[in-house]
């Protein structure tokens, strides 16, 4: 199979996520024009580009900023068939849904989704984001943090990382756009944002990682968003200790043996105040979720998936 990889033109983890998904597409065996995410160009040099290579399949993630001309152009079947995962999915659905009428093939990050794009007509599936294994994996190094976050300073995060903060005497380091006045008192704010490497070295330095899920209003749409994010993959990449805000979606990879889960923000003092105090119980559940991971959710596993549903398309 010979592919055309086109970037999505998103900044910050987007970039990441293109070269690692390409690297993997070489491995299982596809052909990527050029080895690496290609910028959307003009549709004259794209046919030229494509013909000359004897591209099979176009593909990207989201979709969202196509222009007019190539949408039309894939209208009329002038370029190779697009396939588009769609990996901000619940919380961009409108967007996607604008997308999908020139999407062959198309994979959705949220699996309360699939029914929703099923029924306007799209050829869509359940596939959640991997991790790049070159990126995330175990290292053992000293522990010097008891709690650690990455993550959008949505409001219920903020009350969270406060209440945890206010009933326990821990120390908490966290990552991404935070305010001041968002932060608990006392905890070690790292940075904005950081490279998924150094994301990695975060999760190395924690006893507890804690994932929480962005907030989902469905509005109009009747989409329960119920799937896991990346970071359910990366930190267990990274045999760290997750604990993780319930999710239905979770028991469709992981075992109670494998990540810890909580439902609110008592049970989750609680959950914290509880491993902190049992080493021997995190690192059991820590190294058995590294375990299933590395089996069955890196790139290299998602992009043999893609590739494997793109060759029965029509």
């Amino acid at each position: 199979m010979k592919m055309l990889f086109i970037s999505s033109g998103y900044r910050r983890v987007y970039p990441y996520f293109e070269q690692a998904l390409c690297r993997a597409f070489a491995q299982v065996g596809v052909k990527v024009v050029g080895e690496k995410p290609c910028p959307v160009q003009r549709v004259a040099a794209l046919k030229k580009l494509c013909a000359t290579h004897q591209v099979d399949w176009l593909f990207m993630f989201l979709g969202n900023h196509l222009p007019e001309d190539f949408r039309q152009a894939l209208q009329a079947r002038d370029l190779p068939p697009l396939a588009v995962w769609f990996t901000e999915d619940p919380y961009h659905i409108e967007r996607s849904i604008n997308v999908l009428p020139v999407v062959k093939r198309g994979f959705t990050v949220e699996e309360g989704a699939v029914k929703f794009y099923q029924k306007l007509g799209g050829n869509v599936s359940f596939l959640p984001l991997g991790y790049d294994g070159d990126t995330f994996y175990p290292q053992e190094k000293k522990q010097v943090y008891d709690v650690c976050f990455v993550g959008h300073p949505y409001p219920e995060r903020v009350t969270l990382l406060k209440s945890l903060a206010s009933a326990l005497r821990i120390q908490i380091e966290v990552v991404g756009p935070w305010r001041v006045d968002q932060l608990p008192k006392k905890v070690i704010h790292r940075s904005r944002w950081l490279h998924p490497r150094d994301v990695a070295h975060c999760y190395h330095r924690a006893k507890v990682v804690l994932n929480t899920f962005r907030p989902y209003e469905k509005g109009g749409r009747e989409i329960f968003a119920k799937s896991v994010n990346n970071r359910s993959f990366e930190i267990a990449a990274c045999a760290g200790f997750q604990l993780s805000e319930h999710r239905p979606g979770i028991a469709r990879f992981f075992s109670k043996q494998e990540i810890e889960t909580f439902t609110d923000t008592k049970n989750c003092i609680q959950a914290v105040r509880f491993y902190l105090e049992n080493k021997k119980k995190r690192d059991e559940k820590r190294k058995k979720a590294a375990e299933e991971v590395r089996r069955a959710h890196t790139f290299f596993h998602r992009a043999s998936h893609i590739v494997s549903q793109l060759q029965k398309v029509n």
